[in-house]
């Protein structure tokens, strides 16, 4: 039977509080991630109380005339839909029509009456001379539906020019989280996966997404395994997600697995986020640099370059520099964006070779500043890993062989790779980990500690947290020692442009002085 429920849940900017009637928990979850509010509190309401005085009153009032009544003006204002739907206890999905007021009156009627409604449209006039009651019409709208994950020609001429390493870019992981987790709670509430799918597909507004959504659906009604449709698409996903999903469809238990990898990826975009809000305030900063001595450049420099021209000095090495940099910042200044891609693109393919891959991998951990808070990242990020994989009945050995491929540091990945030989060897777990040299020496003995308590997934979670905390500590000190060392290269600038413009100047003072003299 039906209940009432008051919740409260996040809506946009907002928190809303608003009562619904539904089944069970789940579904006022699984209605309230639909509407693309995240719920924060879930209760039975509790009964109102009768107020028999008033009910009496209620009673003895005449009733309304029918002209005026106000249910007859709310039966005008209703508007005819049509709904795609499916039992909230599982099965086909079927269609049906509805009389409500809007889209959203509809979707709670449907919830009342335990259905889950995929697509809600207002029904066309000409829908009930369709052969198959709108055949044609869900023709079109499939039409539509596949244009919308078709590559544009610009897509596709990127696809086709452009290097592999510049086009294959990830899914956003903001973009995955709230997929996961959207998918997450569709499966707790019961639903099968192909109706999971049918659903996020209408909500996603990223259109890579979209499209991998879009080809995952259409491979499970061909018959293929949800790991391997998402396994096409590992290019673009999170490879913990896709590794989670396969040992859930293998074990039987797909709606554990996307719940603890959707707490996964949301604490790794919360450490993403405090990075990124880490270094905005020098980015910041060195783009009102260039703006200032951009400038100087077009504004300043010029006017002393006609005075030095006028009185034909001698000039020194450093107000040749500057002079020449004014000349191009005026005369070549449409070629400056052209360096820093040139770069960025020789960079991005040194990396992609076996030599800069070695290189960037052997300094990654050793630049100045953020070489060991990226060492802290990483390892912050295997602990989780591994933790994850043990708790889902992985083996320590196949937890440990599935890290190792998804570390992109070769040296790392080749540590991880000795602890599995040793354990395999029948070598103690505690003792390779400290051989290792990968791991501080506080998450050692937990690691050490657990494999006695029999808890090592336990231990494992802890030395993250533990390590979490050190990473906002190491993101503080970084913010800390960036004002100062931006201070003094802005110093440094401007005594550089100051001295290059005045010491031609100064050095004409005093020959004109010896000359007087």
């Amino acid at each position: 039977m039906p209940k009432v429920y008051e919740y409260t849940a996040h809506a946009g900017n907002s928190i809303r509080h608003d009562t619904l009637e539904a089944d069970s928990e789940k579904h006022v979850r699984a209605w309230l991630r639909e509407q693309g509010m995240f719920p924060l509190e879930i209760k039975v309401a509790p009964k109102p109380r009768v107020d028999l005085g008033a009910e009496l009153k209620k009673a003895l009032k005449p009733a309304a005339s029918p002209r005026r009544s106000r249910d007859a003006v709310e039966l005008v204002r209703k508007k005819d839909f049509v709904y795609t739907a499916v039992p909230a206890s599982g099965g086909e999905e079927f269609k049906g029509e509805i009389q409500a007021s809007d889209e959203r009156e509809v979707r709670l009627l449907l919830r009342e009456r335990s259905l889950f409604p995929i697509k809600v449209w207002v029904k066309p006039f000409y829908y009930d001379f369709l052969p198959s009651s709108g055949d044609i019409a869900d023709s079109v709208e499939a039409e539509k539906s596949k244009k919308a994950f078709e590559t544009t020609p610009m897509e596709e001429l990127a696809e086709r020019w452009l290097p592999r390493t510049l086009t294959q870019s990830q899914v956003p992981l903001k973009d995955v989280v709230f997929y996961v987790q959207q998918m997450s709670t569709m499966l707790e509430a019961g639903l099968a996966v192909s109706q999971t799918l049918e659903i996020l597909g209408n909500s996603l507004t990223n259109r890579r997404l979209a499209r991998i959504n879009h080809s995952v659906k259409t491979k499970i009604f061909e018959g293929v395994s949800l790991a391997e449709a998402f396994g096409e698409h590992k290019a673009f996903l999170p490879t913990i997600f896709v590794e989670l999903v396969a040992i859930g469809e293998q074990s039987g238990n797909i709606e554990e697995t996307t719940r603890r990898s959707a707490d996964y990826l949301e604490a790794t975009a919360e450490n993403q986020r405090k990075i990124k809000g880490a270094m905005t305030y020098p980015l910041v900063l060195l783009g009102l640099i260039s703006l200032i001595v951009t400038g100087l450049m077009v504004f300043v420099v010029p006017t002393f370059m006609q005075l030095f021209a006028e009185f034909k000095l001698k000039l020194p090495w450093t107000t040749r520099t500057l002079l020449g940099m004014s000349w191009y910042v005026q005369h070549r200044w449409y070629m400056l964006p052209v360096y820093p891609l040139v770069t960025y693109v020789a960079l991005k393919w040194f990396r992609g070779t076996n030599v800069g891959k070695s290189f960037a991998d052997a300094m990654e951990y050793r630049w100045p500043l953020i070489g060991k808070l990226y060492y802290k990242v990483t390892t912050s990020r295997l602990l989780y890993n591994m933790a994850l994989f043990l708790r889902c009945g992985v083996t320590i050995t196949m937890t440990l062989e599935s890290v190792r491929d998804n570390t992109a540091n070769l040296l790392t990945a080749s540590k991880i790779e000795d602890i599995r030989l040793g354990i395999v060897q029948g070598a103690r777990m505690g003792g390779l980990f400290e051989a290792s040299g990968l791991f501080p020496a506080f998450v050692n003995h937990l690691i050490t500690a657990g494999e006695e308590a029999g808890n090592t997934d336990d231990m494992m979670f802890k030395g993250a947290k533990y390590i979490d905390q050190e990473i906002e500590a190491a993101i503080k000190m970084l913010t800390a020692a960036i004002e100062p060392l931006m201070t003094v290269m802005i110093a440094g600038i401007i005594l550089f442009i100051l001295g290059s413009l005045y010491l031609p100047l100064i050095g004409m003072m005093s020959n004109t002085s010896k000359v007087a003299g």
